[in-house]
């Protein structure tokens, strides 16, 4: 409860004269959220009512475990749209690349490949010492001859 009393009161103004709950909440959100409503509901239409608005998370029971849904559609393209207002244009694109060009500060677009290391074959020690010996003994009678 002590959590609940965090949180401020928001009136709806419908005091005087009565409406459904659904139509008090849909007039709460309004056209576009902008007081960032979280709505947490049973009510089928009103979820797809508030599925056509962008931003409005809807929140439902699934037995006794409270989901909160998926984003809309709605809410995907308003994102998607977002996303490709602050990208680049394809036009000032061009021009920083030109810019640069013409400052010198155009960076190869080449990228080259690392190549990859080449992994050690692990021996074991008594194999390694064998090995060394036998070298040795090969590269002492080579000496030996000449």
């Amino acid at each position: 409860m002590q959590i609940v009393k965090q949180y401020p009161i928001h009136k709806c103004g419908h005091a005087k004269h009565s409406i459904s709950g659904t139509k008090c909440l849909q007039s709460m959100v309004g056209k576009s959220n902008s007081s960032r409503y979280i709505v947490a509901t049973q009510d089928r239409e009103l979820q797809d009512s508030l599925r056509n608005i962008p931003g409005v998370p809807i929140i439902y029971l699934h037995g006794k475990a409270p989901t909160l849904e998926a984003p809309s559609q709605a809410s995907c393209k308003y994102a998607e749209n977002v996303r490709k207002g602050l990208g680049m244009t394809e036009w000032e694109k061009e021009t920083m690349r030109t810019l640069k060009e013409a400052a010198g500060l155009a960076e190869n677009t080449e990228i080259k490949c690392k190549r990859k290391k080449r992994k050690k074959m692990k021996i074991a020690a008594h194999v390694k010492e064998a090995l060394v010996t036998e070298v040795m003994k090969k590269q002492l009678e080579k000496n030996k001859i000449n």
